[in-house]
């Protein structure tokens, strides 16, 4: 365990986790993340989150997409749909053999149910980490670059809510606890030297980028299956974030607050 880890750890045994400590680790999780993927390197069983992968999963479904549904039930509303190799953050414990999907919104596991038939774990998938503090990441032909410009209020659309936090553009912004944003995250990746298509909504609402915290997960051939993963934020509105891709092409992404 490198130096990083050892002090998160220990400020961990020694704290007790109520509310003020919860924002103190929500602080420290970018360091922890990192900490852990560079621990990855030498230990079997790295501090890089391998609770949170019991949690995402990736959508497998021959008809190319998967139901979201309102409940637990074939006959429940369908409320929306997720690409077959797109990434999915699930309530492990399934109801009715449905698991409770939290894919980009801050209430979590609430109201967006799938199958458990289309979900398949990705555990035991290999972790890459980047190459520092650089913000890029290149394993088999897979490449990643992030980029974190400065937020420019002028160019955005600034209002509060109801209880005075700020909004972008009508949306909470990932990666503040209620402040206006300081850094944008911009996102090139290609593959086998070819660039991937990005949609705007692939980085749409997100900033604070940590550059240490990106790391690619595959079953083998990047080329085939990755999720590129980040741990962002900055303080209190840290936040997981992965892309996934699939054959070369962009499947879609998952956002959840850790």
């Amino acid at each position: 365990m490198n130096e990083e880890a050892g002090r998160i750890v220990e400020w961990l045994s020694n704290h007790r986790p109520n509310r003020m400590n919860r924002l103190h680790l929500l602080r420290l999780l970018p360091a922890l993340f990192a900490a852990g993927l560079a621990s990855a390197q030498t230990e079997s069983e790295p501090l890089v989150d391998r609770e949170l992968l019991n949690y995402l999963k990736i959508v497998e479904d021959a008809d190319g997409y998967t139901n979201l549904r309102a409940g637990a039930s074939l006959k429940a509303k369908v409320t929306g749909k997720v690409l077959s190799g797109g990434p999915v953050f699930v309530n492990p414990e399934p109801v009715n053999g449905f698991h409770s999907a939290s894919l980009d919104k801050e209430d979590g596991f609430s109201d967006r149910y799938i199958h458990g038939s289309r979900l398949k774990p990705v555990s035991d998938w290999k972790a890459f980490g980047p190459e520092g503090s650089t913000g890029v990441l290149k394993h088999g032909g897979f490449e990643a670059v992030v980029q974190d410009p400065a937020f420019v209020a002028s160019e955005h659309r600034i209002t509060k809510d109801t209880d005075g936090m700020i909004l972008v553009n009508g949306k909470s912004p990932w990666g503040q606890d209620g402040g206006e944003p300081s850094r944008l995250l911009k996102l090139a990746v290609s593959i086998d030297g070819k660039a991937v298509a990005l949609p705007a909504e692939a980085t749409d609402n997100l900033y604070e980028p940590n550059f240490e915290t990106l790391v690619l997960l595959t079953p083998g051939d990047p080329a085939e299956h990755a999720f590129l993963m980040m741990a962002n934020g900055d303080g209190a509105g840290g936040y997981y974030v992965v892309w996934a891709f699939e054959n070369g092409a962009f499947r879609g992404r998952a956002v959840i607050m850790p």
